[in-house]
This record gives structure tokens, C-alpha cells and sequence, in this order.
């Protein structure tokens, strides 16, 4: 982790627990990124990645549940309303729900990538090492914009659907 300049990054971590917010700030403190803002749910984040537009927002790291607004909700504005000032934004959703049901509703609304707590160092820094030094092209479609679903390369003989953006 040490070649990637994590100095530079501005990330905005949002969870309402108080305990979780200090510690992922701190962990990612301990990783070298030098800019980090936190929201209490996804309302108060939606605000501020408004309020941010000039200089917006490299990273989100996102509880899911959350009131008045939760981190699917977040997520949703992120990848589809026209105020978001980038679409493409890396989303890293931090859950203690992993039910396959979950992981695969956050997947379709387009998360980045998804951690499960309790969360680590090492886990937190192998998200960030992936959404920085290895990002999925993004895709949309009629029902689906995000990074490519898929991570592996398989042979596929039918038609490509998919729509290459500009964040490629």
C-alpha cells in the first residue's frame, strides 16, 4: 500500500454508529489518507457530496443501515441523480448483514466493493488498494449502472449488452 499516495484522497465515511465513524477514521488515518469527512447517515453524506461538488468526494465508505436515509439509499443517489457530482465514485459499503440477499442488493445498485464488520485494517486496505489500483470498468444498461458485476473473464458467446462509459 505503501506506492499508492493515499495523501491526496478525500474520503467520506458515513455510519451512525459514533464507535464505527471513529474507527474507520482512524484506520484509514493509519493507512496515510490525508483527507477524511464523516456523516452520520445518508442524508447528512448526500449534503455534503452536494456541498463538496467543486472539490468532490474520491471515496465513499458507507454502513447500510442507517436512518432517515440508509447506505442503499446513498448509494442509489450516488450512481443515479443528476446532482451527484461523480457517478463513478468508488462506493465501499461496510455491512454486518452478509446475507447473500443483501450482498447481491448492494451489488445491483452498484456497490464498489462490500465489508463485512468486524471490520480490519486488512480488510479495509485490500478495498482500498482494489477500488484504487484495480477499478472495474463501468457498465449501464437499462436496469443496472455501476462497475462491472463481473470480476473474472469468461468465455461468452452471446450478444454484449453492455454500454461503456466514460469513467472506463
Amino acid at each position: 500500500m505503501s506506492e499508492l499516495r493515499l495523501n491526496y484522497l478525500k474520503v467520506l465515511v458515513v455510519d451512525d454508529n459514533r464507535s464505527m465513524l471513529f474507527l474507520i477514521s482512524d484506520l484509514l488515518r493509519a493507512l496515510g489518507v490525508g483527507n477524511i469527512i464523516t456523516a452520520t447517515n445518508g442524508a447528512e453524506a448526500i449534503q455534503i457530496l452536494i456541498d463538496q461538488a467543486a472539490a468532490p468526494v474520491d471515496i465513499v465508505i458507507t454502513d447500510i443501515s442507517m436512518e432517515p436515509v440508509d447506505g442503499a439509499e446513498l448509494l442509489e443517489w450516488v450512481r443515479k441523480n443528476p446532482k451527484s457530482a461523480n457517478r463513478f465514485m468508488p462506493v465501499i459499503v461496510l455491512t454486518g448483514h452478509t446475507e447473500l440477499a443483501r450482498i447481491v442488493q448492494m451489488r445491483d445498485l452498484g456497490a464498489t466493493e462490500i465489508l463485512a464488520k468486524p471490520v480490519t485494517v486488512m480488510g479495509l486496505s485490500n478495498r482500498m488498494v482494489t477500488v484504487i489500483d484495480r477499478p472495474r470498468r463501468f457498465v449501464e444498461i437499462e436496469s443496472y449502472f455501476g462497475p462491472d458485476r463481473r470480476r473474472r473473464t469468461v468465455p461468452y458467446s452471446g450478444d454484449d449488452r453492455r454500454k461503456a462509459n466514460k469513467g472506463d
